[in-house]
């Protein structure tokens, strides 16, 4: 994993994401601030390389979390909305990669799709506010 895809990440979905409203400004890596309401990319452990070919060319995979600390409770329509939310988010992930419109990765590699790989899921609550989250992945293809 390349620091400059984690970054490239990042700055597509704080610039781009129509679903983060005012709150985009603050997407962290690797550190979910316990207020919310506040988002972060983690990237998951994954091989990078998907296929490799003889030339040294290569099929690769970003795959990270996307987290975000919600209002939670027992109002059901918060609760619904923080679902909703992940749901949008995926559906704007699709989009992007249908319409072609994904992260700028720099010389020598070209992105091919951006997916959510699960849908978003309540990870884990506290008094009045919780974690949710959504795995997702970049694919691209990657020159030698």
């Amino acid at each position: 994993m390349s620091e400059s895809i984690l970054k490239a990440v990042r700055l597509f979905i704080k610039n781009q994401c129509p679903c983060l409203g005012t709150y985009k400004k603050g997407i962290g890596v690797d550190q979910l601030g316990a207020d919310p309401i506040a988002y972060v990319i983690e990237p998951l452990p994954v091989n990078p390389i998907v296929k490799q070919y003889i030339n040294g060319d290569s099929v690769r995979r970003f795959s990270f979390v996307f987290a975000s600390t919600r209002y939670y409770g027992s109002d059901v329509l918060t609760n619904l909305e923080n679902s909703n939310f992940f749901s949008e988010f995926s559906d704007w992930l699709e989009k992007c990669s249908r319409e072609g419109t994904l992260p700028n990765l720099g010389e020598k590699k070209e992105p091919w799709a951006l997916k959510a790989t699960d849908t978003g899921y309540l990870m884990n609550e506290q008094a009045n506010t919780a974690r949710y989250q959504i795995e997702c992945e970049l694919q691209y293809y990657q020159e030698a």
